[in-house]
């Protein structure tokens, strides 16, 4: 594994309240990165997690309230691949919603 957990670290020991985006490369490097993650203590929720029947589309609003009451180092997993796949207009739409959350400060 060669995860450089820096940026993560920095983050977490400074008192921004908004959601921190990290991409992996490769799948090899998404497992590694989700492996690091738990290994410092993450809790993952996943975007399906939203999705209130099967095939459906995930429920942003749903998401948003969620995100505003977690408290604790959490990780979000699936939202990169939904946005990969949802198309521009509904990406910028929706990121712009996640990025802007204003997450607890123990979050």
């Amino acid at each position: 594994m060669n995860i450089d957990l820096t940026p993560v670290e920095s983050y977490l020991n400074d008192t921004l309240t908004k959601p921190f985006f990290v991409a992996a490369e490769n799948a090899q490097s998404y497992h590694d990165l989700r492996n690091a993650l738990a290994a410092r203590g993450g809790t993952e929720i996943r975007l399906s997690d939203f999705c209130r029947e099967n095939d459906s589309e995930p429920d942003f609003d749903m998401l948003l309230t969620r995100l505003c009451t977690i408290t604790g180092f959490t990780i979000l997993i699936g939202l990169g691949e939904y946005l990969a796949l949802a198309g521009r207009k509904k990406t910028e739409s929706e990121l712009s919603r996640v990025k802007d959350v204003a997450l607890s400060s123990n979050a």
